[in-house]
């Protein structure tokens, strides 16, 4: 009886903190990142403030989390293509195409000036750092995983560095946050994507076309 009542206990917890989660994110597309607080969140699901405060630490901690569910969400969309690696190219263009997606439905706006707070709070605050390497390092490491699957399968040639690699890419998609907060055209951004992807994984075009 105790294993049942805690199985569903641990649901309503999670169910609860995506709940959260969800409503943050919409109230983030509402007002804006910086303009939001903890209040305005709960506001939203329903439920006070102290309530957040049983599943996250601050707004800080509340919306890495809510980066990790979007980042979950990507990196299952980038296997589900990378599945078929005789199509590369086209693997690329779908993961730019969600790429931007991710970023219209969040806000650009919104992505910079969440990036820039956390970058503020490490600055201000030395042992927050960990934290944010922490939550970095996650990110390539999906890609570096991806990409050693691809060097198996002889998509990727074995000569690349896919550490060196993997940290181009993010600084790829940083640099797409940045582009598509200048308004540069979004067909662009996608050529640029492919090619400069292309060129980190040394992969000739005229095997990816």
């Amino acid at each position: 009886m105790t294993r049942v009542f805690q199985k569903y206990k641990d649901e309503y917890k999670e169910e609860a903190r995506k709940r959260i989660l969800d409503a943050a994110l919409e109230v983030v597309k509402k007002k804006g990142y910086q303009s939001i607080t903890l209040d305005d969140i709960a506001g939203e699901v329903g439920v006070t403030k102290g309530t957040l405060y049983l599943y996250f630490k601050n707004k800080e901690d509340l919306f890495k989390n809510v980066f990790h569910e979007m980042s979950k969400s990507f990196r299952e969309t980038m296997d589900y293509h990378l599945a078929d690696s005789d199509c590369l190219e086209s693997a690329l263009s779908c993961m730019i195409d969600e790429i931007i997606a991710v970023n219209k439905e969040f806000g650009i706006e919104n992505n910079l000036a969440m990036i820039s707070e956390w970058f503020a709070v490490a600055v201000r605050d030395p042992s927050a750092r960990p934290r944010f390497k922490e939550m970095l390092t996650c990110g390539r490491k999906s890609f570096e995983e991806r990409v050693l699957l691809l060097q198996k399968r002889k998509v990727v040639p074995e000569t690349v560095d896919v550490e060196a690699a993997t940290k181009g890419i993010m600084a790829l998609i940083v640099a797409i946050k940045i582009m598509m907060f200048l308004g540069e055209d979004e067909i662009e951004i996608k050529k640029w994507w492919i090619s400069s992807v292309k060129k980190l994984l040394d992969i000739p075009t005229t095997e990816m076309s």
